[in-house]
């Protein structure tokens, strides 16, 4: 019976599902699963719960043909400090204070521990596949699989202009034809970069940097036509999605690249220099010269320098003006003031590029129009910076609240989403989770990812090999893309590949026996 059951349940199995999990997780990212009617029938989205189901089925697997179980004391131990923080994170959250008469940013304790699971499941396949040793097929049948799935998918849907825009809930209007004609057929970027059918282009863009660092890896270990069509494929994938860390992430993992193959290639005599492969990286920078000027990225940019700039000229000095005259109202008309704010706020917020989903919606003017005041006076560059706009209104209500707790402890993820997500990881998951969460949930990307650096450089001739430089690049770039345009370490399709890749490169390096 024993033997039977090492027969079935044994580690290639686990092996094979986890790949198959990976491979299938783009399918669970469709904007249509994430609409309001269909998370409020199943109470949160069904690909959350494929998720859930998929990796307790992997973890219990895993469990049932892991022999060394001596290990198991820490995951006991760190789990119990997941439990105590979470109790105290509760109670804490329990005792708020806000101006919105009791609404209290619709916190339960049901959301906020459903969100904490989310959060372990990345870490549970960090954990998971440092046991295991995939081999380069694999891993490049991984990549391919996920390359048609979402980047093909980009093409095809933008070439036939049924895709989402990556600015809008709406469909495109133009196709990356239209990049290549004097006027863009008339069109900006808002109406021409696309996301397929996927929820989030900014977890989208996280992930295919990751993704495209791996393929270079597989690239330059075996340089074939499949290969390069691959390549071909992310770029044209990641510059249709038109968000800066799709478009710049490509460009820049792609020199980084190529200098990776020169050094391995002339310095540290790793690969073999082929000059075929080097003409193919040429062709793509060559390429990256073509498309980066008539890219949305860099329209964006451009439409919103000129937004700018116009408004500093037309507007700036008139909304001063009017500034000045409420000032003098409300100094004349002191128990009048928070009425003439408000009346004021409702007049001009438009004029001052304010965000409306903000100033309404978020944290409505209603119930704190001193704080929409402030930002009214800042100058139009900040203004229009949503990321400072979106850490100001949680530092306002982390102001209200008034709680020293709340640096170790977080206001909650909760309340934050029903705000607005601030778009800055790390950062975010400080106000939302506090010190003693962040070091418990997303301190062990960074410190595994150290810790892996650090082994790399002790160990630089044994350990400096293509497939670990690769893996870390793609780590590094992806962890600065969540920096950089957030929530992406909230999004389970980039971090259960990123905590998958942090594992791979975990077992590559500690592991007994080395590539």
């Amino acid at each position: 019976m024993t033997q039977l059951k090492e027969k079935i349940i044994n580690n290639k199995l686990v092996e094979k599902l986890l790949l198959i999990f990976l491979m299938i997780q783009p399918l669970l990212d469709f904007a249509f699963l994430f609409k309001e009617k269909v998370v409020n029938l199943f109470g949160f989205s069904p690909s959350t719960i494929i998720r859930i189901l998929g990796i307790g089925i992997i973890v219990l697997l895993f469990l049932l043909t892991n022999k060394n179980k001596k290990e198991y004391k820490y995951l006991f131990i760190y789990g119990f400090l997941v439990l105590v923080y979470t109790v105290f994170h509760h109670l804490h959250a329990l005792n708020f204070t806000d101006y919105y008469n009791g609404y209290n940013f619709g916190y339960t304790l049901f959301s906020e521990i459903f969100y904490i699971i989310r959060m372990l499941l990345p870490l549970s396949l960090i954990y998971i596949s440092a046991h295991y040793k995939f081999d380069n097929k694999e891993i490049e049948k991984l990549l391919t699989i996920l390359i048609i799935l979402i980047c093909g998918s980009i093409l095809l849907t933008n070439l036939t202009k049924i895709a989402l825009g990556s600015y809008s809930k709406e469909t495109i209007k133009g196709s990356i034809l239209c990049w290549f004609k004097s006027d863009r057929c008339g069109l900006s970027y808002f109406d021409l970069a696309s996301k397929g059918f996927f929820n989030d282009p900014n977890r989208l863009a996280s992930l295919l940097t990751l993704i495209t660092s791996l393929t270079y890896y597989i690239l330059i270990t075996n340089p074939s036509l499949k290969n390069k069509i691959l390549i071909i494929l992310l770029m044209l994938g990641m510059f249709i999605l038109g968000t800066k860390v799709s478009t710049y992430g490509f460009a820049l993992l792609t020199i980084l690249a190529f200098l990776l193959y020169l050094f391995f290639s002339f310095i540290k005599k790793e690969l073999k220099f082929q000059k075929s492969l080097s003409i193919f990286f040429i062709f793509i920078i060559i390429c990256l010269g073509i498309l980066i000027p008539i890219s949305p990225a860099l329209n964006r940019t451009e439409m919103e320098q000129e937004n700018i700039s116009n408004f500093e000229e037309l507007n700036a000095a008139a909304l001063r003006k009017s500034m000045r005259e409420l000032e003098e109202k409300i100094a004349n008309n002191p128990e009048e003031a928070s009425a003439l704010k408000k009346d004021y706020i409702k007049k001009y917020y438009e004029d001052y590029h304010i965000n409306p989903q903000f100033i309404i919606d978020s944290y409505s003017y209603e119930y704190d129009p001193d704080f929409w005041l402030e930002i009214m006076k800042k100058p139009m560059v900040k203004r229009t910076d949503f990321r400072l706009i979106e850490e100001l209104m949680l530092k306002r209500v982390k102001e209200i609240n008034n709680q020293k707790l709340d640096d170790y402890l977080g206001i909650t993820f909760t309340r934050m989403s029903n705000i607005f997500d601030l778009e800055r990881d790390f950062i975010s998951h400080y106000y939302t989770m506090g010190i003693f969460g962040f070091i418990l949930l997303v301190f062990p990307y960074l410190l595994i990812t150290l810790i892996c650096i650090v082994k790399i450089l002790i160990n630089f001739k044994k350990c400096a090999t293509p497939k670990n430089a690769f893996y870390l690049m793609g780590i590094g770039i992806a962890l600065g893309a969540a920096f950089y345009s957030g929530n992406v370490l909230d999004g389970l399709i980039v971090t259960l590949i990123l905590g998958f890749v942090i594992g791979a490169l975990v077992n590559n390096l500690f592991a007994k026996k080395e590539d």
